[in-house]
Order: C-alpha cells, then sequence, then structure tokens
C-alpha cells in the first residue's frame, strides 16, 4: 500500500466520523501521522494531488485509489469512518476477521453521523435516561476557543477504545481457534480442552473447562438466563459452587455432574 504520512479532516466542530477516521489509521498502521484541520478548498486541492496524503470527512469527493473519503456529496455513502475502514481492508492493513470485529462500533459512528434510519430520534430516550454512545461523548470534547487541542486528545481517546476493541477481537479470536478442540455431551453441554474467556459463545447452556491452564481443578459454567439452573452435587470431589460456576477437582467429576444437567 501507498506510504502515508499525512490526513486532512475538517476543521471547527469535530465528530466521531473525523476523529476515528484519524484514529483508526494511526492504530492500523502503527505510526503518527501528521495532521491538517481545515476546509480551505485551495489547500485541499494542492493536498489530493500530494502522495501519502489522506483527505477524509472533507472534500466533497470520494475516491479511495487518490485517499479522498468524503461522503457529504453522496447521501447513499456511509460516513467517512467506513470508508477509510474499507480501504485498509481492501489494501490488507486491516484484516477482514478484525474488521468484522471492529464493524459494529465503526458503523455506529457511520450511522450515527448520517443519521441513518432516524437513529437520532431513536436514542433520545436512552439519552434522557443518561446512556451515552460514543459519538456523543466524542462530541462532548469541543471547545470553540481551542478545538486543535481538543482535536487531539478526542483522538487520544479514540486510539485508546480502538485499542481496547483490538484487543478484545484478539482474545476472541484466540478462544475460537482453542473451542474448536471441544466436545458436546449428549445433554448439549459443551467440554473444553482448553481455559478460554469466551466460551458463552459457542454454547447454548452449559461448558465445562480447565479453572485455568495452570490451575489442576475443572469447573461447569452456566450462560446466566432463567432457562438453564444448576442442580445440587454430592459429589466429594467439588470443591465450591454457586450460581454461576460449580468447581470440581478433576475432568472426570465435572464431566459426569454435567451429562446430569437439563
Amino acid at each position: 500500500m501507498k506510504q502515508i504520512s499525512k490526513i486532512i479532516v475538517h476543521d471547527r466542530f469535530f465528530h466521531a466520523d473525523d476523529v476515528f477516521s484519524v484514529a483508526l489509521v494511526e492504530v492500523i498502521l502503527n505510526k503518527e501521522l501528521e495532521v491538517i484541520r481545515t476546509s480551505d478548498f485551495t489547500v485541499l486541492k494542492k493536498a489530493s494531488e500530494e502522495e501519502g496524503t489522506i483527505i477524509a470527512d472533507v472534500g466533497g469527493k470520494y475516491d479511495s485509489s487518490r485517499l479522498l473519503f468524503d461522503h457529504h456529496q453522496d447521501t447513499k455513502l456511509p460516513a467517512a469512518i467506513m470508508l477509510v475502514a474499507g480501504w485498509l481492508v481492501n489494501e490488507g492493513a486491516l484484516k477482514q476477521e478484525i474488521y468484522k470485529g471492529l464493524y459494529p462500533i465503526l458503523n455506529g459512528i457511520s450511522k450515527w453521523d448520517t443519521d441513518a434510519g432516524g437513529i437520532h430520534r431513536k436514542y433520545k430516550p436512552l439519552y434522557n435516561e443518561g446512556i451515552r454512545n460514543v459519538s456523543e461523548i466524542i462530541r462532548a470534547f469541543n471547545r470553540a476557543a481551542d478545538n486543535d487541542v481538543q482535536f487531539a486528545k478526542a483522538v487520544l481517546f479514540a486510539k485508546a477504545i480502538l485499542r481496547n476493541e483490538l484487543h478484545r477481537i484478539e482474545n476472541f479470536l484466540r478462544d475460537a481457534a482453542l473451542a474448536d478442540k471441544r466436545n458436546e455431551l449428549p445433554n448439549g453441554v459443551v467440554v473444553f480442552k482448553h481455559s478460554i474467556n469466551n466460551w458463552w459463545a459457542f454454547t447454548s447452556k452449559y461448558a465445562v473447562m480447565p479453572c485455568s491452564d495452570n490451575e489442576n481443578c475443572w469447573i461447569v459454567l452456566r450462560k446466566f438466563d432463567r432457562k438453564t439452573k444448576f442442580q445440587k452435587s454430592r459429589s466429594t470431589k467439588l470443591v465450591y459452587g454457586n450460581d454461576r460456576f460449580m468447581k470440581f477437582i478433576d475432568r472426570a467429576s465435572a464431566v459426569a455432574y454435567a451429562r446430569r444437567l437439563r
């Protein structure tokens, strides 16, 4: 892919769209870029002819081959963050499975920016209850007197969010690979060979797994809902139990208990 050294977004009041466009490129490419905030047509025209300069959420043009990622000129386009993310995927910088994990937050920012499906109206009751989405949180960074400084702070905040999301996604993908080595009992209980954090994604009700890769015990876990319930155990090998998990000293005892679950 092209060597990227600069990214330009619009000046004045900023939103999650332009903030996350900068943050996503810097996080995925793992480099600090020169960031310019301007809506000056002359500056944008000159920059569009430069090698390695991204123009996002400003400029009135979308052409990924020229690194132009505005959406305001076409209501059918998603917001700039989705255009930038798609380009990163096509260039091989952002793996498809990672993009799939990031999609909910990136698409959410896009939908909020374009008010897709009247999302602002639908969100208002939640807003009045004190619930804030990431776009609203970024919006609160704006300060008329010193917006460039505030924009930089917002980008740092967005990068922290993205890095946390990448950590979560990478852990999930790791667990998915480990979960391939699992067995299912006749009653639907899934027995994992390794201890994983995201076990709930690979079973409908219950799971059996080692307490950890370094601890010599096994646990039976249940999804926390009204459809599952642990039965009492009289096993002498039961170490501890509560409404979320039962701990046994060995695999055989845990599996024997799990076979009775419904």
